[in-house]
């Protein structure tokens, strides 16, 4: 899985944490209106992702990538799974 893709997975998985634990109190909000707030945010995360994607394919500097990449991998804890 690469970077974005793992970046992604786990900004989803805070999300559906995020929504659970705070609409759990909005009970007046319809099933329909609970999907809207979950595909805005998905939404929002896209977007928060996407720029900072292409900036990381569109580096020329192999260094410079790889400690991008790094840097990302530390400050999202993706690098559980590495020694």
């Amino acid at each position: 899985m690469g970077l974005v893709d793992a970046l992604r997975t786990k900004l989803r998985e805070e999300r559906a944490t995020f929504i659970r634990s705070r609409m759990e109190p909005m009970k007046h909000l319809s099933e329909t209106d609970r999907a809207q707030v979950e595909k805005l945010m998905d939404e929002m995360l896209e977007k928060v992702l996407l720029e900072p994607a292409q900036r990381l394919r569109g580096e020329k500097e192999l260094r410079r990538k790889i400690q991008n990449v790094e840097a990302l991998r530390d400050l999202f804890l993706l690098n559980r799974e590495k020694p």
